[in-house]
């Protein structure tokens, strides 16, 4: 906006771009928080799990 009148368009096209971007890597973000919760919930099982008794 600094930058005076007159180029709207492309700021406007630059700022969705980068919203693009954004998304894409919130995307990304959230696949790696969904592999560690789901390594998070194996390891809780593990650990609550009872020792077996080996015979």
């Amino acid at each position: 906006m600094r930058a005076g009148d007159g180029n709207e368009a492309a700021r406007l096209e630059l700022l969705r771009a980068h919203r693009e971007l954004v998304l894409q890597e919130l995307a990304q973000v959230r696949a790696h928080l969904s592999a560690i919760d789901y390594k998070i919930d194996l390891y809780e099982e593990l650990v609550n799990r009872p020792a077996e008794i080996s015979a």
